[in-house]
């Protein structure tokens, strides 16, 4: 099937500074550092907090923390996704539907835009057993995805498995979820990477010989109305498999475009070797019309594909720009025991070192 293809890029760290952001500029505007993770009464957190996401439009954060203090009743002693609003209030969201506290350690948080009617979610991963009914000790192994919309008081599992599959959740790990809304809020799309073949038939071809599974990206379009899930892959492109892993999905505000990381050698590109990957990213006009994904970690002189492994990567929520990470020595001078940070405008074509 088909669905549409926002990330603020991954912030670690329970202290942020608060800026004012200049849209027309892009610039921002330093202000005084404000701490997020609060206990309960002013009190300081008893435990450490991190992966720190901020939703675009809006003054809420989310985050992961180990400490039981930021909420009353957290007594399950296991890391868990909250979010805090621009007025200083924070509230637990990896939670089941009915409030029921995750029986297991949550993460990979990532957070939406919020949309036009108020609601916004929270995409993040657990080994949890209750979150949802019926996942057996098999689909527990691992990590499933969730996305939780805290103005419904919903919580929906997002790696959902293909009906004929006899399972409701992936059977291999799910990982780094992005997550933007769509249809003004009546629907949310989900993006995660995957080696599991039961969520979608033939999405998931075999690595080499000797190897694992070859990684996904999965994209989940959930319709808040009903709850209904579904669920497409990219693939590489229209018509064939990738032949290497396609991961790390981060999704643009509209949900049209996707960035990604990736060592397979036949999308568009001559790929220096299976073990270096490059940041490249995809429209849906792109993917529907058979054409190749757009390199982005790739030399400023000769467009030549970067000859070090590029990561950490995020875009703008319109996808005018791109930042990632690179240990290409033909990109601005990254090497492996330097890496450079890369900023990539669409709108000037021009790599700039951050």
């Amino acid at each position: 099937m088909r669905i549409p293809f926002f990330i603020s890029p991954r912030i670690v760290g329970a202290l942020i500074t608060i800026v004012a952001f200049n849209s027309e500029a892009q610039s921002f505007v330093a202000s005084l550092p404000s701490q997020i993770s609060v206990g309960v009464g002013g009190t300081a957190p008893d435990n450490e907090s991190d992966e720190l996401e901020l939703s675009p439009n809006s003054g809420l954060a989310a985050f992961r923390s180990s400490a039981s203090n930021l909420v009353d009743g957290d007594t399950n002693g296991k890391a868990d996704i909250f979010v805090r609003s621009a007025e200083g209030v924070i509230s637990r969201v990896s939670v089941a539907s009915n409030g029921m506290q995750a029986d297991d350690s949550s993460r990979g948080t990532a957070i939406s835009q919020v949309a036009a009617n108020g609601a916004y979610g929270v995409a993040f991963i657990s080994k949890a057993t209750n979150l949802v009914a019926g996942l057996t000790s098999r689909e527990t192994a691992v990590n499933q995805v969730y996305l939780r919309i805290p103005t419904l008081g919903k919580t929906y599992l997002v790696s959902r498995a293909y009906p004929e599959s006899g399972f409701l959740g992936a059977l291999e790990e799910c990982e780094f979820p992005s997550v933007v809304a769509i249809d003004n809020g009546a629907k949310f799309l989900v993006a995660f990477h995957s080696t599991a073949d039961n969520l979608l038939r033939d999405a998931v071809p075999p690595g080499p010989v000797g190897q694992q599974r070859l990684k996904r990206i999965f994209l989940a379009e959930v319709t808040t109305a009903t709850g209904e899930v579904t669920l497409g892959a990219f693939t590489g492109r229209e018509g064939f498999q990738a032949d290497g892993h396609i991961m790390e999905p981060v999704l643009s505000g509209y949900g049209d475009q996707i960035l990604f990381r990736t060592n397979a050698s036949n999308l568009g590109w001559t790929s220096p070797g299976p073990s270096v990957y490059q940041v490249a990213v995809a429209t849906k006009e792109v993917i529907r019309s058979g054409g190749s994904p757009q390199l982005i970690s790739k030399s400023p002189v000769d467009g030549s594909p970067g000859t070090e492994n590029s990561y950490s990567h995020a875009m703008s929520f319109n996808a005018t720009r791109f930042v990632f990470k690179t240990a290409s020595s033909n990109i601005l001078q990254g090497t492996p025991q330097s890496p450079s940070m890369v900023a990539y405008s669409t709108k000037t074509s021009q790599y700039t070192l951050i």
